[in-house]
């Protein structure tokens, strides 16, 4: 705590200079309605007041420095009996100044995956090994997080992907198809290469249209009328095939035999 001086300009007492955030003590010789005015400049020659305390006889007061290139004084009107002044801090003030310098060091996290450094320097008053361990802690736990996944833009082809200026998380839509990978998939540049967001789906159980064409015979085919094949797809579907065939066909097949094996017996 230092003693803080005034001299006197007519018609008031003005204080020595200060600057940051103090613990003013005040006191008058006696008791009475003593203004106490707080001015503020940047260049030491024009003064605005920014703050006002009025006193009876003592007071201790905290002031919070609006800025930290100003200049600060005192105008009273009566002179002090005694006054000190003593640096300290705000801890709202404290609280905005971390906040200020951790969110310049973490903005890079969103479009890299990884904090800069914090400046340590750029916060006063603290203890400093408080304050590194504290965002030491944040820091590891926003890098644990790693790079989110950015929506870019859209491609046409797989070759239109940019191959420079492109971060890790950046995600592009590509229009066409690529190899195996369907069309409209998206792509994640992983840090080396582009991921496309998709698995490849296996379709070895599943029936070809070859196979297909060597297993059935089309209901649409003229010769499926034939009672030949009629009797070739009841086979088929009896060894374990499922087979459709048209009601209308198989009663013609019926019918027929039936007229057929009349006419056997009747000769």
């Amino acid at each position: 705590m230092a003693q803080l001086n005034f001299s006197f300009n007519t018609p008031n007492y003005i204080s020595e200079e200060f600057g940051g955030n103090v613990l003013l003590s005040i006191s008058f010789p006696s008791e009475g309605y003593h203004l106490v005015m707080i001015e503020a400049s940047n260049d030491q020659e024009n003064w605005s007041r920014i703050q006002s305390e009025v006193i009876s006889l003592s007071k201790e007061f905290k002031f919070i420095a609006p800025s930290k290139s100003a200049l600060y004084r005192i105008r009273c009107k009566d002179e002090p009996e005694s006054a000190t002044i003593q640096e300290t801090s705000d801890s709202s003030a404290l609280h905005n100044g971390i906040l200020e310098v951790v969110n310049e060091a973490i903005t890079p996290v969103a479009k890299t995956g990884m904090a800069a450094d914090v400046n340590l320097t750029a916060i006063t008053g603290l203890v400093a090994t408080q304050v590194q361990a504290a965002i030491a802690e944040l820091l590891q736990k926003i890098q644990a997080i790693g790079a989110p996944i950015t929506y870019e833009g859209q491609v046409i082809d797989y070759g239109s992907l940019p191959s420079a200026g492109v971060k890790k998380g950046h995600m592009y839509n590509v229009v066409a198809a690529h190899d195996n990978i369907p069309a409209g998939t998206n792509y994640v540049w992983n840090g080396t290469a582009w991921d496309p967001m998709t698995g490849q789906i296996d379709l070895s159980p599943f029936l070809t249209s070859a196979a297909a064409q060597n297993t059935y015979v089309p209901l649409s085919a003229t010769n499926t009328q034939t009672g030949s094949d009629v009797v070739r797809l009841l086979a088929i579907n009896g060894s374990g095939h499922a087979i459709s065939i048209t009601p209308k066909i198989l009663a013609e097949h019926i019918l027929k035999n039936v007229i057929d094996e009349t006419l056997i017996a009747k000769s």
